[in-house]
């Protein structure tokens, strides 16, 4: 079990290399927190080589230990990052440990592009989707008020420009 408190991250260095193995097995890391507090939740931090932060919120077990189910998309890129947990309450920051230092191992993702991720075109759409479901629910709530029929118009236009790409590469074009 790793040990966190504010002084320490007790992360045994053969232990420092982490990532999302193999098919339907989600890596579970078990954190025993030194310091515990009732009303708060656990947060862990990581920030990539490239700069990019990741937040994930730990889920809480009994007897002061907290775990990270490590899935794919936790991980943006491989290579060397640190980490830190923070205890976070209502009013603010409670304590957060020391940053330490781990490699992070990311699966191969055909969506990848020299390191880069590229959404699949189904992202791409359920992005679209609920950008312009804000973007109708959002004008109601303001002086401009958009119709029914303007509002399935720029639907249509905008998904169009998704489905037609996703159309083709199902018929094998």
């Amino acid at each position: 079990m790793i040990y966190v408190d504010r002084k320490t991250f007790g992360l045994p260095f053969e232990q420092r290399v982490l990532g999302h193995y193999g098919d339907n097995c989600i890596n579970t890391l078990e954190f025993e927190i030194g310091e515990n507090y009732p009303n708060c939740d656990y947060i862990m931090y990581i920030e990539f080589s490239n700069g990019t932060v990741n937040s994930i919120m730990l889920t809480k077990s009994a007897n002061q230990t907290v775990s990270w189910r490590i899935s794919a998309s936790d991980i943006f890129c491989s290579g060397l990052a640190y980490i830190q947990m923070k205890a976070i309450a209502k009013n603010g920051e409670i304590w957060h440990s020391p940053k330490i230092i781990v490699e992070l191992l990311r699966s191969i993702d055909e969506n990848t592009v020299n390191g880069e991720y590229i959404p699949t075109l189904f992202q791409q759409l359920d992005e679209k989707i609920n950008l312009l479901k804000n973007l109708i629910v959002g004008t109601s709530d303001s002086n401009d008020y958009i119709t029914r029929p303007q509002a399935q118009a720029l639907i249509t236009e905008n998904i169009d420009e998704l489905l037609l790409p996703l159309c083709r590469r199902l018929d094998g074009e």
